[in-house]
This record gives structure tokens, sequence and C-alpha cells, in this order.
């Protein structure tokens, strides 16, 4: 799920990438967010979204089970 750091509300239409693979996908209206038939490893979830700054979370991808993850992005202040 990609939420907004301060609020925790969900952020819909974020763009979210697996590296290694180059997957993207967008977020659902509630903020989550799914990739399907990776092989087991370590991938990083890559997130950007416009007005917001960039983050990104590792996650372990154990075989046969579910890997969540929440990834929090901050608002980029107006100067």
């Amino acid at each position: 799920m990609v939420s907004d750091s301060a609020s925790g509300e969900p952020l819909p239409a974020a763009q979210v990438t697996l590296v290694p693979g180059g997957n993207t996908v967008q977020t659902s209206a509630d903020g989550t967010f799914s990739f399907s038939r990776l092989d087991e490893g370590k991938y990083t979830v890559s997130v950007q979204k416009s007005g917001y700054q960039a983050n990104r979370k590792d996650v372990t991808v154990v075989s046969g089970e579910t890997a969540d993850v929440v990834v929090p992005l901050t608002v980029i202040p107006n100067n």
C-alpha cells in the first residue's frame, strides 16, 4: 500500500516500480498494488507520485507467501 506520510490516507494513481524486473503498476483507489508470479528473492519497491517525494522500500519475497509493504510518501513543500 502507498500512503500519505502525514495523514496515513491511501494514495491512488501512484506509480510503483519493482526492481529488478522493471514491472510497473499504478495504485488503485485504496492505495494498494500487487505484483504476481515473482521469483523468491530481494526486491526494491520504488514509488513516485506527482506532488510527493519519491520513496522506496526493500522487500523479501518467499515462495507461496504474500509480502506486505507500506510505502509512505511525503508531500513536496511549496516554496
